[in-house]
C-alpha cells in the first residue's frame, strides 16, 4: 500500500514550483548594439542594450550614483554574458511594461561561438541564448537619424549650422567597431594614452586590388572615403570612433554614412576583370550635413 504524501512534502513541492515560476518571470525581447539597435552582441568593451519585460521598481532612468567604475548591479538588476557579470550604464522603464538595460559587454563574450545573456532581479530571472556576433558595428545618431560626428580641427559637433566641409577630417562615434590594441577597457573610460586602435582594414578610395581578402569599407554618399583611425574614444567607456576624410567634393545637404564589412572578391586567371568589394554586412545608415 502506497503511503500518502505528507503535508510538509506537498508544501515543499508547491514552494519549489512557485520558486521556479518566479525565476522565469523576466522575458528577454531583444539584445542589440546600443548605437545601431541592430540585433547581436558586439565585442567585449562595446555597448549593448537589452529590451525585456518583468523588471519591477524601475521609475524613469536609473543610472550609477558615481560614474566609474560601472556597477555590476543597478536597482537590483544584474546581467551576465556567458555567466560573466556585465557592467551596467542604465536601467530604464519605457512604459507599456517594457524595460531597457544598457551594458558594457564583458570578456566572457569570447567563450563561445554565440552568447547566452541572462538578466536577474531580486530572485526573478530571464535568459536568451544563441545570440550572434555582428560582423560590423553601429553609429550613434539622434532621433532624426543624424550621426553623432565632430570636426577634428576644433572639436565642435557637426550640425546643419556647422556642416562638414569637403576634404576635412571628421570623427564619427559608435560602438562595436572591432577589437583594439590594447584591449578595450571594461568598466572604466579609456585613458588619453596609449591610443586604443583597432584594425585598419579599410579599403582606400580610387584604389584597385588584386587579392581576395576580408576588408571594411566606409562610404559617405556614393564615395568611399579614407579612414585614418579606428578605435576607442578617450574619456568614455565603450564608445568607439572612426576618423575619416570627407570626399573632395561635397554637395550641400544630408549625406549618408555607412560602414560595410565584406571581402575583396577577385575572379581567378585568366579573367582580367578588376577585383571588387562585396559587402556581407552593413551598419545602420546615418546622416551627415555637408556643404
Amino acid at each position: 500500500m502506497r503511503a500518502k504524501p505528507s503535508k510538509i512534502w506537498l508544501a515543499c513541492i508547491l514552494w519549489l514550483t512557485s520558486a521556479g515560476l518566479a525565476r522565469a518571470q523576466i522575458q528577454m525581447l531583444a539584445v542589440v548594439n546600443s548605437a545601431s539597435y541592430q540585433t547581436g552582441l558586439p565585442e567585449p568593451g562595446s555597448l549593448a542594450t537589452i529590451f525585456c519585460t518583468g523588471l519591477t521598481g524601475i521609475a524613469g532612468i536609473v543610472s550609477p550614483a558615481t560614474q566609474y567604475p560601472l556597477p555590476l548591479e543597478l536597482a537590483g538588476v544584474r546581467v551576465t554574458v556567458n555567466l560573466g557579470a556585465a557592467p551596467l550604464l542604465a536601467v530604464a522603464d519605457l512604459g507599456g511594461g517594457v524595460q531597457q538595460i544598457n551594458l558594457q559587454v564583458p570578456l566572457e563574450r569570447l567563450l563561445a561561438q554565440t552568447s547566452t545573456v541572462g538578466v536577474s532581479q531580486n530572485g526573478t530571472f530571464g535568459e536568451m541564448d544563441k545570440i550572434d556576433y555582428p560582423a560590423v558595428g553601429g553609429f550613434f545618431s539622434d532621433n532624426q537619424g543624424n550621426a553623432i560626428v565632430w570636426h577634428t580641427s576644433d572639436g565642435s559637433q557637426v550640425t546643419p549650422k556647422n556642416p562638414a566641409q569637403a576634404g576635412e577630417l571628421i570623427a564619427a562615434y559608435g560602438t562595436g567597431f572591432g577589437p583594439t590594441y590594447p584591449p578595450k577597457p571594461i568598466g572604466f573610460p579609456a585613458p588619453d594614452a596609449p591610443p586604443f586602435q583597432g584594425l585598419m582594414d579599410f579599403t582606400e578610395p580610387n584604389t584597385s586590388y588584386n587579392i581576395d581578402r576580408p576588408v571594411r569599407q566606409l562610404s559617405v554618399g556614393s564615395n568611399v572615403v579614407h579612414v585614418s583611425f579606428s578605435g576607442v574614444v578617450p574619456g568614455l567607456a565603450g564608445v568607439d570612433q572612426i576618423v575619416f576624410q570627407m570626399p573632395s567634393r561635397v554637395s550641400a545637404g544630408d549625406l549618408s554614412l555607412v560602414l560595410a564589412a565584406g571581402v575583396i572578391s577577385c575572379l581567378p586567371p585568366p579573367f582580367a576583370q578588376p577585383c571588387s568589394f562585396q559587402a556581407k554586412a552593413t551598419s545602420n545608415v546615418v546622416k551627415i550635413p555637408g556643404q
